[in-house]
C-alpha cells in the first residue's frame, strides 16, 4: 500500500508543477463572509443579507468565491460557491431544532482558488469585490496534491502521511462518538446532517482527508466543540502541514469535550 501511494504522489507531483507553471488567472467575485471547505453550505437568514443578494447570486457572470479574512488581510484561498436553488424556500433551525427564518444557501462546488488578486473593497459585502484567481483543483479525489504547492513527494513523507491518514481516521470516528455521548448536538439530528452534506464517509486521500475533518469540526452552524481550523487546512501549502493541523484540532476537541461535558467552548 505504501509503495503504490509513493508511487502515484511522486507522479501526480510531477504533474501539479507542470500544470502550475502554466496555469493562468480568472477573474471572479469575491465575497467576504467566512472561511469555508469543500463539502460545507454557507446558510444565510434573509435577515441578513438584502434582498436582492440572491438576486446578485443568480446572475453573476463571474465565478463567485468565498473567502475568510484575518484582520484587514483576505486569506491566500477561497472556494467557489453557487447558489443552492430555491433555499430562501428553506428555513434555518433553532436550537431546538423548531423551523424560523428563512435561509439563502451558498453551496461549495468543490473548486478550490489561490487567490492572485484581492481588489480593492467596493463598499458592500453582499456584492462583494472583483479579483483574480488560479484555480487549483476541481476535485480533491482526483488530484489530490494540487493543494500542496510546496510538496516534494518520498518515499518517507509519504509514510508519514499514511500514518497520520491513518491516525485521523480513528480520531474522527472517536470524535464523533465523543460530540454523541456527551451531548453536544445543538438540535436532534446535526451530527447526522453534517456528515451526509460532506457525502458521509471520510476520504482516503489525504489533502481530501484533512479538509473534510475540518467541516466535521467545524460545521455551518457551529457546534461550539472545536477550535477554528478551516483557515489553516485549507492555506496550508504541504499535505503534512495539513494532516498535522487536522489532527491537532480532533484530539483538541476531543480532549475538552471530555474535560467540560456539555458545555460550549
Amino acid at each position: 500500500m505504501i509503495f503504490i501511494w509513493t508511487v502515484v504522489w511522486i507522479l501526480l507531483g510531477e504533474e501539479v508543477q507542470s500544470l502550475s507553471s502554466t496555469s493562468t488567472s480568472a477573474t471572479v467575485r469575491l465575497l467576504v463572509l467566512d472561511t469555508l471547505v469543500p463539502g460545507q453550505r454557507l446558510r444565510l437568514d434573509t435577515e441578513q443579507p438584502p434582498r436582492s443578494f440572491e438576486e446578485f447570486c443568480r446572475n453573476e457572470q463571474d465565478p463567485i468565491v468565498v473567502v475568510g479574512r484575518e484582520g484587514l488581510s483576505l486569506h491566500a484561498r477561497g472556494v467557489e460557491v453557487v447558489l443552492l436553488e430555491d433555499s430562501s424556500n428553506i428555513s434555518s433551525s433553532t436550537s431546538d431544532g423548531c423551523s424560523s427564518t428563512p435561509v439563502v444557501t451558498l453551496a461549495t462546488t468543490g473548486r478550490i482558488a489561490e487567490i492572485d488578486d484581492e481588489g480593492i473593497d467596493e463598499g458592500s459585502r453582499w456584492n462583494g469585490r472583483q479579483g483574480r484567481v488560479r484555480w487549483l483543483t476541481t476535485n480533491l479525489n482526483e488530484d489530490d496534491l494540487a493543494l500542496s504547492v510546496d510538496e516534494e513527494p518520498t518515499e518517507v513523507t509519504t509514510e508519514k502521511i499514511m500514518a497520520l491518514c491513518a491516525t485521523i481516521g480513528d480520531l474522527a470516528s472517536e470524535w464523533e462518538e465523543t460530540v454523541k455521548v456527551t451531548g453536544r448536538e445543538r438540535f436532534p439530528g446535526q451530527l447526522r446532517g453534517i456528515v451526509h452534506d460532506l457525502g458521509c464517509s471520510i476520504p482516503e486521500e489525504p489533502n481530501a482527508r484533512a479538509l473534510w475533518v475540518a467541516a466535521l469540526i467545524n460545521p455551518l452552524p457551529a457546534l461550539g466543540v472545536a477550535l477554528e481550523i478551516r483557515p489553516a487546512v485549507l492555506t496550508a501549502r504541504t499535505t503534512s502541514r495539513r494532516l498535522r493541523v487536522a489532527q491537532q484540532g480532533l484530539q483538541d476537541s476531543i480532549d475538552r469535550m471530555r474535560r467540560s461535558p456539555g458545555s460550549c467552548f
